[in-house]
């Protein structure tokens, strides 16, 4: 129960931070009204995020990952682990496009702002990659603690598209993202010897 009230809290948190760039801008408010407008005190705030950067970062992704992981979970069991990536990622295309405006945006706030940037990649290199990681595990089989096939798959596969959406952002969003993502996921399940 008291874990719950705190995801419950931290959620709130996340939701506030979105609110407030999407009415306000990146410098438009601070972590004092993040913390007013969630209901809770400046202190509290502090104990979720190291920084209100660190909170709009995490208010980016966080859903995203939450279906990241919820994907490569419900992808089918006979896919290995690459492909159940590349079929998550499909299906994470198809919930940018819907959401394209919103998408471009946020993805062109963290080009403006190396602060914002630095911290993303931060992220990413870490809770993306580990939880991730731990989510892909066992369509891996039988793993000794220290086989790090699980970690570069996802490592690489992360860094893959994370350069096809900087691609794709720096066009303005006009290049086609089922494309892009498709021959990302390709040219990583080919590798990269010569042709």
């Amino acid at each position: 129960m008291r874990q719950r009230k705190k995801s419950q809290l931290r959620d709130r948190l996340i939701a506030v931070t979105v609110e407030l760039v999407e009415e306000r801008g990146l410098d438009g408010f601070t972590a004092d009204e993040i913390a007013a407008r969630a209901g809770v005190g400046r202190a509290t705030f502090f104990r979720y995020f190291d920084s209100l950067n660190a909170a709009i970062v995490v208010g980016f992704y966080d859903h995203r990952l939450r279906s990241m992981v919820n994907l490569v979970r419900e992808a089918p069991a006979s896919l290995g682990p690459a492909e159940a990536l590349g079929w998550m990622f499909d299906r994470m295309v198809d919930l940018h496009v819907q959401e394209k405006p919103a998408v471009l945006r946020q993805f062109l706030l963290l080009q403006q702002h190396p602060s914002l940037q630095a911290i993303a990649l931060q992220h990413q290199a870490t809770v993306h990659e580990e939880v991730l990681t731990e989510a892909l595990r066992p369509r891996f089989g039988r793993l000794r603690k220290d086989d790090l096939r699980p970690r570069i798959l996802v490592s690489a596969t992360l860094s893959a598209v994370r350069s096809m959406a900087d691609i794709w952002t720096q066009g303005g969003g006009r290049a086609d993202l089922r494309l892009m993502m498709r021959q990302v996921i390709r040219q990583m399940s080919r590798g990269f010897g010569p042709d």
